[in-house]
């Protein structure tokens, strides 16, 4: 009777010990998983803050391009009422740079935007995978409380 109740003791123990140890498996994983993707996160985060820098600059430029056609403008305007020929190639030539620049700027700035809209989603994902794989390792209420 002794030795039934010892060998009961050590099974119990036996499988206490395995169930520890199978818990304190899954929260390494976890954790390992978790840190990942917060790596993954800090990585992206920085896409996206170069994504906006690079998008706000592209919006100087662009301010830039629209004082250039501006300028022209009112250049050729005051050199076509002097009959000024010269002046109004000069402003003409301005006016190709300026509609040349904007139209390269608005190209650069929906490539950055689309960059950083992919990001975002990335961020996204990673933000759903992060609550996803703490759920993932969790047992069941039931299991738990006994």
């Amino acid at each position: 009777m002794a030795y039934a109740e010892y060998t009961l003791q050590q099974e119990k123990e036996k499988n206490e010990k395995k169930a520890k140890d199978e818990e304190q498996r899954k929260q390494e994983l976890i954790t390992k998983e978790e840190m990942a993707v917060s790596l993954k996160k800090d990585a992206v985060s920085k896409l996206i803050h170069e994504c906006e820098k690079k998008e706000s600059e592209q919006v100087l430029e662009q301010e830039t391009a629209m004082q250039l056609i501006s300028e022209a403008s009112t250049k050729l305007n005051v050199s076509l009422k002097s009959n000024d020929l010269c002046g109004a190639k000069v402003a003409q030539a301005m006016l190709s740079t300026g509609n040349s620049k904007l139209h390269d700027t608005f190209n650069q700035l929906l490539r950055i935007r689309e960059e950083k809209q992919k990001c975002q989603q990335k961020m996204a994902r990673l933000e759903h995978s992060k609550r996803n794989s703490a759920s993932l390792y969790d047992e069941p209420a039931a299991k738990k409380r006994n």
